[in-house]
């Protein structure tokens, strides 16, 4: 595993955002209302609208129930928020937490076809727990589920507890924060101690931070039959017991977790409490340096490490690893393991609203668990130390929890239509493979734009001097020594911390630009390594790039993707030669196809 300082991460989790402000100015936000019925003339409007909807009307209003057979209540949940906790950025409030119900709305619409509606409230920073309960109440009639998002606790707690247990909400309701995580964190668990071969009655569990995930988390993990007296709870104060005057207060969340693990009473930080730990699971504040290596070193043999904080993990995971874990996660999508919500809600609200159910409960969440979780017998190479979980982009990954979500609420009797799985199965694949189709065909005909301006960084210049004696040379050997992986070759000389190797790269650079005959194209071409060639996507091209990127930081090259990359190798020519590259070079109809040359076409 590459080793990246915490310098790299953060500047490598800033381009994201980069990118966001652009964007989302350019098109003016994510979502839109798109008509699901047909038009064929505008005398269709008096079907749709009146008088004809009249019609409709009062068969709702003989039996409310038909709500979903005659409108988009079947497919529509609300996504709430108050914007008192956001990602990372706390209590912001209700309009700047927009852009984030929007993309929660966007993932759940191309993940799993539902048609989600942002609504952030209050004004300014509110609001009281009773205020949000009444709100989803008031918009009960509207909506076939609700998706409680980035809420402060313990207010969520209060507001999740209170609208599942009333007997008036008869829709489902779910805070993703809570469920989400801890469903997700259940399915690596589960394949975590599968690897290690250790059961779940038996470990020791030590859950870093008590917020509103890790407070899920330990519930559901309860309920899945892992042992109450086997964890041990540690907050900012350090380890949860009976003698912290903090915790006396019975409305405090955190007080029966005093009486009801930790049965040694220890006392002290997270390091007091990982030793002899199977299984750390942490959310806190972003690292690296929360937990430190030699709290790691204390674990058990095959010690499970979910260190979860954005966008920094708590603990780096080759540290971790150095340290004597075995296996470890994090929330980011560029290590291996990522532990995501993401990884669930869209396929267990998908599996909810097909049957209708009235809620969601954590015996659903459980059976989603296990969905996700078996799902990586059937990805080859997986099911191992650095495998744990599929990815988002696994085709399967929201229609198997939808599968399970769904014959789990009609198990337990909450589900008003009593669909088989294969009913399921089908009607879940048809909605999601449906709305990822609406959305590129919005795209291919331009009724979504283009968006070309990518935040790129810096490219190199054409005046880049290739003396070794030059700063940028000694910036790179200084660069190259920081790291001791296996380094790719290009034009046949290797990227090394041999400055020799530096001076005779350069050297050949220089040569080719200056000298851009079709020899020496030629001899570009049979030198670029064959992914070039060949597949874009490709893990070689990817460990590639990233180790170009990070390599190459002194003077500030940011690899993305293919194109960034050809654009730093062919920096060094002016543009004449590319001009020679793309007009000489591109004669083969075969050649045109790859995709180094179809990028650099449009240099």
């Amino acid at each position: 595993m590459e080793k990246l300082s915490k310098e790299e991460l953060l500047r490598r989790s800033k381009v994201p955002g980069l990118n966001a402000l652009k964007m989302h100015k350019f098109f003016k936000g994510k979502m839109q209302t798109i008509p699901r019925c047909q038009i064929r003339d505008y005398n269709d409007f008096g079907i749709w609208y009146s008088p004809g909807v009249a019609a409709p009307s009062m068969e709702i209003f003989k039996k409310k129930d038909r709500v979903y057979d005659y409108t988009n209540k079947w497919n529509t949940i609300a996504v709430v928020s108050d914007g008192s906790r956001v990602l990372g950025l706390g209590n912001i409030g209700p309009e700047a937490a927009l852009p984030v119900m929007e993309g929660k709305s966007l993932l759940f619409k191309y993940l799993g076809g539902v048609d989600a509606i942002p609504l952030c409230i209050g004004k300014d920073r509110c609001c009281e727990a009773d205020q949000i309960i009444d709100f989803v109440k008031m918009i009960q009639p509207t909506f076939g589920g609700v998706n409680l998002e980035d809420i402060s606790n313990p207010k969520c707690f209060t507001v999740l507890d209170k609208l599942r247990s009333d007997p008036d909400i008869r829709i489902p309701v779910w805070h993703d924060d809570q469920q989400g995580t801890a469903t997700v964190v259940l399915a690596a668990l589960i394949n975590s101690l599968r690897i290690i071969g250790k059961k779940k009655e038996d470990v020791k569990i030590v859950l870093n931070g008590i917020g509103a995930s890790n407070f899920r988390v330990f519930q559901l993990l309860k309920l899945e039959g892992f042992k109450l007296k086997n964890f041990i709870f540690v907050d900012s104060k350090g380890i949860l017991h009976k003698d912290r005057s903090d915790l006396q207060d019975p409305t405090n969340y955190k007080h029966d977790l005093i009486y009801d693990a930790n049965p040694d009473q220890l006392q002290g930080d997270c390091g007091i409490a990982l030793e002899g730990a199977d299984v750390l699971i942490s959310a806190t504040i972003p690292g690296p340096g929360v937990i430190r290596k030699d709290w790691i070193s204390k674990m058990a043999d095959d010690a499970v490490v979910f260190a979860l904080a954005n966008p920094i993990p708590e603990i780096f995971p080759w540290d971790a690893i150095e340290a004597g874990a075995r296996i470890v996660a994090t929330g980011r999508s560029d290590f291996p393991n990522q532990v995501n919500n993401s990884l669930c809600f869209p396929g267990i609200f998908r599996g909810t609203l097909d049957v209708r159910a009235k809620t969601i409960t954590d015996e659903m969440c459980i059976a989603a668990s296990y969905a996700l979780a078996n799902l990586i017998d059937e990805i080859d190479g997986c099911l191992t130390d650095s495998c744990i979980l599929p990815t988002m982009d696994y085709e399967e990954v929201f229609i198997r929890q939808a599968v399970a979500t769904g014959l789990k609420a009609i198990d337990q009797g909450l589900a008003l239509l009593n669909l088989s799985g294969e009913e399921i199965q089908l009607n879940s694949r048809k909605i999601i493979e449906g709305s990822q189709t609406q959305f590129k065909l919005l795209i291919q005909k331009g009724l979504i734009p283009s968006f070309d301006d990518y935040e790129k960084s810096l490219w190199f210049k054409t005046n880049v001097p290739y003396s070794s004696s030059d700063s940028i040379n000694q910036n790179l050997t200084d660069q190259f020594t920081k790291s001791d992986i296996t380094y790719p070759k290009i034009l046949g000389i290797p990227l090394s911390p041999d400055v020799s190797s530096s001076e005779v790269w350069y050297s050949q650079m220089s040569e080719i630009a200056t000298n851009y005959d079709d020899t020496n194209i030629n001899r570009l071409q049979n030198s670029l390594p064959s992914f070039l060639l060949d597949d874009a996507n490709s893990s070689d091209f990817l460990i590639f790039s990233d180790l170009i990127g990070h390599q190459f930081d002194n003077i500030k090259v940011y690899i993305q993707n293919i194109e960034h990359l050809l654009v730093m190798l062919l920096g060094f020519f002016d543009s004449n030669f590319l001009n020679h590259l793309s007009h000489s070079s591109f004669r083969d109809q075969e050649l045109r196809q790859k995709p180094v040359y179809v990028l650099l076409s449009r240099l």
